[in-house]
């Protein structure tokens, strides 16, 4: 009887998501993903999901954003967590028909929503993925360590990030996490500008025993499309 309950409380978590991907009358670029979550954070400020921000002083919210934004091979994707972000894109989907970015209109010329469920949680197998956009993975602390260290030394200061932050992202997605992260990787190095702070992303595939679905940002950033990863 141990032994089933063991195996019950170590079953992932499953997701609801929510895809919205934009096809536009031109290309957009990763590097407007900010400005694309912006403009949509401007018409709707209501939803604090969209923008993260509070009240009239707009105080952020720290948490792990249910609502991101994403550029992947010039289309537009906002990916939404859970029923009421989701509920969000369904509106999102219903309402929009152009962007508005640096001042140029961008029509919208079909607009699709994809809905399912995912698990999210511990694996019992290693599973591989790759970054599909840079992550950042390295806080203010621990990216002075990392810059300061041998080769060896900076792959275990980036294994030790990678796992950390499965387990924030779990905790922001109210998943405890039952079982040792154990995460290897092939990640290469890409220079980032974010707030105009010079920072380090990394691309490259990673395995890990752990559940991530399509498309979930993972690391700093992710609602500005940052640590995006695919299941491969």
């Amino acid at each position: 009887m141990k032994e089933q309950g063991t195996q019950v409380e170590n079953l992932p978590k499953e997701l609801f998501l929510g895809k919205l991907t934009l096809t536009t009358s031109r290309p957009m670029d990763f590097h407007q993903t900010h400005l694309l979550r912006g403009y949509i954070s401007s018409i709707f400020p209501q939803y604090d999901l969209l923008h993260n921000h509070q009240g009239k002083e707009s105080k952020l919210l720290y948490r792990y954003p249910l609502i991101q934004y994403k550029i992947i091979q010039g289309f537009p994707i906002i990916l939404g967590i859970g029923q009421e972000a989701v509920q969000i894109l369904d509106m999102l989907a219903s309402t929009i028909t152009k962007l508005i970015i640096h001042g140029k209109v961008i029509s919208i010329e079909e607009k699709d929503l994809e809905t399912a469920t995912f698990p999210f949680g511990i694996s019992s197998e290693e599973r591989r993925y790759f970054f599909i956009t840079p992550a950042i993975l390295l806080n203010s602390g621990n990216y002075k360590n990392y810059k300061n260290s041998e080769p060896e030394e900076q792959n275990q200061i980036l294994k030790k990030c990678l796992e950390s932050n499965l387990i924030s992202t779990s905790k922001g997605l109210d998943y405890t996490v039952p079982a040792r992260i154990q995460a290897r990787f092939s990640l290469d190095i890409e220079p980032v500008s974010l707030k105009g702070e010079d920072m380090l992303g990394f691309q490259g595939q990673f395995f890990v025993n752990f559940h991530i679905p399509d498309f979930l940002g993972i690391g700093k950033s992710s609602s500005r499309g940052y640590g995006t990863c695919l299941q491969i």
